[in-house]
């Protein structure tokens, strides 16, 4: 049985210690422009919003449709 030995370890780039994760990732962002956070949650606000109101548009048909299928003899026909 292989003894383990305890002061050696296999490193990974994905096991970098946390300061050479975080100086690793500060040299990535440094080319990269910065982001506004007011304006990307502003930006999301409006995507949901804009998806928000399709689907109330959806849900309006489907309620017309629903509403017409009452009024027939058969409501399970469309």
């Amino acid at each position: 049985m292989p003894h383990a030995n305890s002061n050696t370890r296999n490193t990974t780039s994905n096991e970098l210690p946390p300061c050479s994760r975080a100086l690793s990732c500060q040299a990535a962002n440094k080319n990269r422009p910065a982001v506004n956070p007011d304006g990307a949650v502003t930006q999301l606000l409006q995507d949901k919003l804009k998806l928000i109101e399709a689907r109330m548009v959806e849900l309006g048909e489907l309620r017309h449709q629903l509403q017409q299928r009452l009024g027939q003899r058969c409501p399970l026909n469309p």
